[in-house]
């Protein structure tokens, strides 16, 4: 199961995240129906964006959903996971997510844009960088979540950003193709993870 989640995307640490160990702030956060759901190994059918402050757990408890959905499946099937297609996670922006040769790019592209569940992680980084790539980041997200919407494919994603910082980054017309089915989840007061 570990190769799997690597070959999704996973870190390794993100590879061992269970239900039990998302955050209690996180948890109270999320539609109840999408825990239930990935629990018993379906897709949720919409997504939703976390939003919050660095170290909360946001993409800790994508992870989480992710691998007990495919856990789940597998348990079900009493076989390994071979619907690892059906997610596709990456994390943002787009040059850490596409790598390769045009032809590469051009398929994982597509992978991102026609998988039946999306994992953008961290999106809005670009406003970092402020270079060329910043655009080739922002047209293929564009791409992306446009075939998503129209397709209504879910999208999970996780941000540092508020929304209004959302908005200066990619635009009102993107944003709120993003959040149409996929709505934004704004975290407050949780306890940074990452701290001793």
């Amino acid at each position: 199961m570990l190769a799997r989640l690597l070959e999704i995307g996973l870190g390794e640490g993100e590879a061992e995240a269970s239900l039990e160990m998302i955050p209690q702030g996180i948890r109270r956060a999320l539609p109840p129906i999408v825990i239930e759901r990935m629990a018993a190994g379906q897709l949720p059918a919409t997504g939703f964006g976390l939003g919050g402050e660095i170290g909360w757990g946001k993409t800790f408890t994508l992870a989480a959903l992710i691998r007990a959905s495919l856990l789940k499946v597998a348990e079900f099937r009493r076989e390994t996971v071979d619907h690892v297609s059906t997610v596709a996670w990456a994390c943002w922006p787009v040059d850490k997510a596409v790598r390769g040769t045009l032809d590469q790019s051009r398929e994982r592209l597509e992978h991102l844009a026609n998988a039946p569940l999306l994992v953008l992680d961290d999106l809005g980084r670009e406003r970092l960088k402020g270079s060329y790539g910043d655009d080739w980041s922002r047209s293929c997200l564009d791409v992306i979540v446009t075939q998503r919407c129209r397709r209504r494919l879910p999208i999970l994603w996780t941000t540092n950003c508020s929304f209004q910082e959302l908005l200066g980054i990619y635009g009102p017309g993107l944003v709120s193709r993003l959040s149409e089915i996929n709505p934004f989840l704004r975290l407050e007061g949780l306890r940074n993870l990452r701290r001793v």
